[in-house]
C-alpha cells in the first residue's frame, strides 16, 4: 500500500514521500460504480 501511495503520488504531483504509517482506511460503497464494459470501481481514502 505504502508504495502505491508514494508512486502515485508522485506521478501526480512529482513530490516524493518519506516513510508513512497508515493511520486509517474508509470506504464509500454509495459512491462505489459499475461501469459499461461490467467493472465495479470503488472508493476507498487511506490516511496516512
Amino acid at each position: 500500500m505504502e508504495e502505491t501511495v508514494k508512486r502515485e503520488v508522485y506521478e501526480q504531483t512529482g513530490v516524493e514521500l518519506g516513510k508513512m504509517d497508515l493511520y486509517d482506511i474508509y470506504s464509500e460503497p454509495d459512491k462505489d460504480k459499475i461501469v459499461s464494459n461490467g467493472d465495479q470501481a470503488l472508493l476507498y481514502k487511506f490516511f496516512l
